[in-house]
């Protein structure tokens, strides 16, 4: 995790692939949380800065707008044109996006996109502290180092908040999968009979051997 021996051998086409899939993942998302949003419940992430900030993705058009912007940015992206100033702004368009997305009421935990556009970002600075720096290591060792860090930080979170409770209380877990379910019940996306699928039924027919399956994903 902290030893930075990413090979360069072949450098250009293994970066050109890790970006060509990352922006497709990162597009669906984006165009997912987007037009998801149809009003601000509670503001949450960037939206705190001002009552009113992400209001604008009500609209049609500036949802439009800043899809048609996202895959420009993401076609510079794929062609490495104007990586500092292309990376500053997918990063700020994801954040603004996700954060709405959160802040309409939807906890897709989607955080992890504008950072690794953060840390890309980064990378490209070449910032004199880390004048030795090789560009081609950084924002590949960057990215890895943000998701790391970020999968670490919610572990640590999940201990500190319930400390081993969802560890034993895991059985309870088919709560949140029919929650899940409903919700996507209520958006349309499955009939009333998928309510009640056949993962809900194999936590319940199967109650100690699923606290086991969480314990060894931990």
């Amino acid at each position: 995790m902290f030893n930075n021996s990413i090979s360069l051998k072949n450098k250009s086409w293994e970066w050109i692939s890790i970006k060509i899939c990352f922006i497709i993942a990162a597009y669906l998302s984006f165009k997912t949380s987007l037009y998801q949003v149809d009003f601000i419940n509670v503001n949450k992430g960037i939206c705190m800065l001002a009552n009113g900030f992400c209001a604008f993705l009500i609209d049609a058009k500036v949802k439009m707008l800043i899809r048609m912007s996202f895959i420009v940015l993401g076609v510079f992206y794929i062609l490495e044109k104007q990586m500092k100033i292309v990376l500053f702004l997918l990063f700020m368009l994801t954040l603004y996006v996700f954060s709405a997305h959160e802040s309409y009421g939807v906890q897709s935990r989607t955080g992890i996109i504008p950072l690794v556009f953060l840390a890309q970002f980064i990378a490209y600075l070449k910032l004199p502290v880390f004048k030795n720096a090789i560009l081609e290591k950084t924002r590949i060792f960057y990215s890895i180092q943000v998701i790391a860090a970020s999968y670490t930080l919610a572990a640590l979170s999940k201990l500190k908040t319930s400390g081993f409770s969802w560890f034993i209380d895991s059985k309870y877990m088919v709560l949140q999968m029919l929650k899940s379910n409903q919700m996507k019940y209520f958006d349309g996306v499955i009939e009333e009979s998928e309510l009640m699928d056949y993962k809900m039924n194999w936590v319940l027919e199967y109650p100690v051997f699923f606290p086991l399956c969480c314990l060894l994903h931990c």
